[in-house]
């Protein structure tokens, strides 16, 4: 890996402006590229992600536009700020500009069981406080709008993460918490073949059997799991393989937080409950956690605005599947994804991010797509 002296990162250069200047690289894992910028405009750091893809015509490339466009759109104090995106279509890969963001919510537990401390109870409400925030924001439904480059308003509604794990629970130097590392849809044999065990175990057991595409009430099952990790320092479901994992999570028994050494009051545990029921009905939305008492206690504790008092008030969640729309397409693409569908998903699921050919499958466990 090079260091932070290393200015010559031919992989990343190319998509980027002058402007902005590889500093060193954070993290390869073959599908993804992450580094430090500096803006030798503003005169400051920022984080970049280049994302590789597969796509077999232009319309899957007008799809990966459509899908991750929104992103530079969506402005929220606990979201990370993505300022730009940089297509190279020649090569398939897309780089996002965002703001650099210094710790995530892993590195706080994992430092804090290393040196003795848990995370207080007054803690994780803050911080689940802040998640849910971020996540009413995202699945609400049409409070989110830019104008194309035609001119046109654009309206962006019901989003989902995907990938709500620890890692990508980010904290800026004010402490401030940013939900990041949204993801394109991936195949679940893809994602059994290629993502580490550790980021599959946050993920909703009717994604991982394959029964259902991802939904809003996935995002809250792995909310739970994070609350979970918060309190206890280790993933509620876990296996020494895929299959073992994905057997543990479509079981839904976990070791209750008490038996797990984590001693915090019966409404941290009701909630983590709540979350983690196996049929998704049951699940609690974004917009009911925000009527928690200990939630609402905690948001007032922050100085976030509550959904009742604020002038963006967000109408509560419809029983209807997630939509967003695809953004910047070509005209004989549709610009709303179809209502019938239960997630927002790419018209092909061989649209996957993909590593680079000199990479073998055996050398990286931690790639985030794979071709077969």
């Amino acid at each position: 890996m090079p260091s932070r002296g290393d200015r010559y990162i031919p992989e990343a250069t190319p998509d980027l402006p002058q402007r902005y200047l590889v500093d060193s690289v954070l993290n390869s894992d073959g599908a993804e590229t992450v580094f430090l910028l500096r803006d030798t405009q503003l005169g400051k750091e920022l984080l970049g992600k280049q994302v590789a893809y597969y796509a077999s015509s232009a319309a899957d490339h007008s799809e990966v536009i459509g899908q991750t466009f929104i992103l530079k759109h969506m402005e929220h104090s606990t979201l990370m700020r993505v300022y730009d995106i940089f297509y190279a279509p020649y090569k398939s890969t897309f780089t996002l500009v965002a703001e650099y963001l210094p710790q995530s919510l892993y590195s706080v537990v994992e430092d804090g069981y290393c040196s003795g401390k848990r995370l207080s109870e007054a803690a994780i409400w803050d911080y689940i406080a802040q998640i849910t925030d971020a996540l009413v924001y995202l699945h609400s439904p049409w409070n989110k709008s830019y104008k194309d480059s035609q001119g046109e308003i654009v309206q962006i509604g019901r989003i989902v993460h995907r990938r709500l794990t620890p890692r990508n629970v980010l904290f800026n130097n004010l402490n401030q918490l940013k939900l990041s590392s949204f993801s394109l849809p991936t195949a679940v044999d893809v994602m059994l073949s290629s993502f580490p065990l550790f980021d599959l175990s946050f993920i909703a057991p009717e994604v991982l059997s394959g029964e259902e595409l991802y939904s809003l009430k996935s995002d809250m099952w792995s909310f739970g799991c994070v609350i979970y990790y918060m309190c206890t320092g280790q993933p509620c479901f876990w296996g020494k393989t895929p299959d073992e994992l994905v057997d543990n999570v479509a079981s839904g028994n976990y070791a209750p937080l008490k038996d797990a050494g984590a001693n915090y009051s019966d409404s941290l545990q009701s909630l983590v409950a709540r979350l983690l029921q196996l049929d998704m009905a049951h699940r609690p939305t974004s917009n009911e956690l925000m009527e928690h008492p200990f939630i609402i206690k905690a948001m007032r504790n922050l100085g976030l605005v509550s959904h009742h008092s604020s002038p963006r008030y967000v109408p509560p969640q419809l029983d209807q599947p997630p939509i967003a729309v695809n953004a910047e397409l070509s005209k004989n693409l549709i610009n709303l994804v179809n209502p019938l569908q239960t997630v927002l998903v790419l018209s092909k699921w061989s649209l996957v991010t993909r590593p680079p050919p000199r990479r073998s499958r055996a050398r990286c466990p931690q790639s985030l797509y794979w071709l077969p």
